[in-house]
């Protein structure tokens, strides 16, 4: 067999998946713990979510849990700009899992019964996977990853899981 012509394996995949994962999360933590512009660490942290799920767009939402609303903080690669969108508890994605802290996995958002009305006139993205940042047990904020095709159905934990370790980077910077 020819040098570089082997092909590799579901398991050799899986690995290389998993380090790009790992290496993802790595770069992201760095930047929590060196970023000082809040902004630009929000940003980051929306476009590697985005690169990691092969993702076309997204959205990071901050959480304001006395006045039950989250607010866009970074509209990434969206067909409009939707920072300082405000969406109550409950509306949409973003509220949905706001309210419940349980990710939200929605094979086409246009025809979900719970989207956000704002979103109807332009119906902007297809399939969107919303997951909870959480800190103390507490939603502290939403990422919202689009694209066009659906979502894995192990997404959600995998992203969950990351998620975890950028909040706490976030709460640790805020002290």
């Amino acid at each position: 067999m020819k040098k570089g012509t082997a092909r590799s394996t579901p398991g050799e995949r899986e690995t290389k998946a998993r380090v790009a994962q790992l290496t993802a999360l790595h770069k992201t933590l760095l930047d929590i713990t060196a970023q000082r512009d809040l902004t630009k660490l929000l940003q980051a942290i929306i476009r590697r979510a985005t690169r990691l799920l092969k993702g076309k767009s997204g959205g990071l939402y901050l959480c304001d849990p006395e006045k039950q609303a989250c607010t866009c903080a970074v509209s990434y690669r969206t067909s409009r700009d939707y920072t300082g969108s405000v969406l109550r508890y409950g509306e949409g994605a973003a509220g949905k899992v706001a309210a419940s802290g349980q990710a939200q996995l929605i094979d086409d958002y246009r025809t979900w019964e719970d989207r956000a009305k704002s979103f109807d006139l332009e119906q902007p993205f297809r399939a969107l996977l919303a997951v909870p940042m959480l800190w103390n047990g507490q939603v502290i904020g939403v990422i919202d990853v689009l694209r066009e095709q659906p979502f894995y159905r192990m997404i959600p934990a995998r992203l969950s899981a990351c998620l975890k370790q950028n909040c706490q980077g976030l709460q640790i910077k805020e002290i």
